[in-house]
């Protein structure tokens, strides 16, 4: 059975996760030989060049010395401890940095039902990866529910120890969840909520590692709404709540400048104002991109890095034969189908019209949607960059590849 793997293509800027299971499985092993043939100097190149990665590997590391602990295995206890120690020293005199002696005290002043509901989590992790691994392959809504209800009590069994970061990681699991249902909103809130987490335990390596606030600004943006309006310390439905009301309280006031009263409680981090442009301004369908040089002598400044960026982000979507998908840019009713290989597009929702075959092209171009609906009763073409994967491409001078 064919998969088939559709690239599409934004305007936005792309920021990807850090892929650190490797890194920390060859850091944990070379630091293992370190310390068996108490090569001091070593132990301190690998911490100089691990980076972060010193710190993943001690949270690796714990999960194993808690697991020995709650098994009562006394000698595995040992040998897992004595790394967790010589790393947790090395890291403080080479890096500079307390984290992994700081969490180690934390650790060992654990009572023993808090270390055995660690131990749980641990496997709880596991459980959820595997559930996690299994939804972004399939790339439907629904294999994202079950992910989404194992962390939200994931992250009741991390606030029971208390264990802030796997906290955050929770979070974390639960923004990329919502991502794969589309949901921007609760994507952006537990994006938010990860970042918030860590700065407040003050785990800011973590947070920069992992690009919680550049994920949160990316999903506000492909949600078209303000991210600075979300208050993660409720909960997210009545974070939600308190959001639209605030929008509506912003839509209502009058431009900055105008003498009128502030709303109440409003941030203080509000973005510029819109410009005052002295050319009318109109939007055009294109096929194509057509680029001059500005001339006349009239300022440009754009407010909205929207208009500024170069970058080029490529969303795919992969569904196999017989399942239905839909675009996330496209708007109105509409449904995919993969029929044998074949792409069906239903353009005005299942049942309401024929299906047209859709071509995909093989190197990436402009495909067009005519007379699209908007939310608000607007219509208007949709244009897009689509390329059938796996491909390979190069857009201003950046490139990559993706494979099925």
């Amino acid at each position: 059975m064919r998969t088939l793997t559709i690239a599409l293509v934004a305007l936005v800027v792309a920021v990807a996760a850090p892929a650190q299971d490797a890194r920390v499985n060859q850091f944990i092993g070379d630091f293992e030989k370190a310390m068996a043939a108490d090569n001091f100097n070593e132990m301190q190149t690998l911490v100089k060049q691990g980076g972060d990665t010193v710190k993943f590997s001690f949270i690796a590391y714990e999960a194993q010395w808690c697991a020995a602990v709650a098994a009562n295995r006394a000698a595995d206890k040992t040998q897992r401890e004595k790394f967790l120690e010589t790393l947790a020293k090395v890291s403080s005199l080479t890096q500079k940095d307390d984290f992994c002696k700081e969490r180690l005290l934390w650790l060992k002043g654990l009572p023993p039902e808090a270390i055995a509901k660690k131990a749980e989590l641990d496997e709880a992790l596991n459980t959820g990866a595997t559930l996690y691994g299994r939804a972004d392959r399939e790339r439907q809504d629904k294999a994202w529910d079950p992910v989404i209800e194992h962390f939200t009590k994931f992250i009741g069994m991390a606030q029971a120890i208390p264990d802030v970061y796997w906290e955050m990681v929770g979070c974390f699991y639960l923004g990329d969840a919502h991502k794969g249902k589309l949901e921007y909103f609760e994507s952006c809130y537990w994006y938010k909520k990860a970042a918030a987490v860590g700065l407040a335990a003050k785990f800011n390596a973590f947070v920069n590692a992992f690009g919680f606030l550049d994920k949160a600004a990316r999903a506000a943006k492909d949600g078209n709404f303000r991210e600075d309006f979300i208050e993660v310390a409720l909960p997210v439905a009545e974070a939600k709540a308190k959001w639209k009301t605030r929008v509506e309280e912003a839509a209502k006031a009058p431009a900055e400048g105008a003498g009128a009263p502030k709303i109440a409680n409003a941030p203080a981090n509000l973005p510029p104002p819109a410009n005052v442009h002295t050319m009318k301004l109109e939007w055009v369908d294109a096929d194509k991109s057509k680029i001059s040089a500005l001339t006349g002598g009239r300022p440009a400044f754009t407010t909205w890095y929207q208009t500024n960026a170069h970058w080029y982000f490529w969303s795919a979507i992969g569904f196999k034969g017989g399942d239905k998908a839909k675009l996330p840019f496209l708007p109105g009713e509409h449904d995919l189908r993969n029929d044998k290989g074949k792409v069906l597009l239903d353009p005005d929702g299942a049942g309401k019209g024929s299906e047209e075959q859709m071509k995909i092209p093989q190197k990436a171009e402009i495909v067009s949607f005519k007379g699209r609906k908007y939310n608000d009763g607007t219509v208007g073409d949709v244009h897009v960059r689509m390329v059938e994967g796996p491909y390979q491409y190069k857009i201003m001078g950046a490139g990559g590849a993706r494979e099925p």
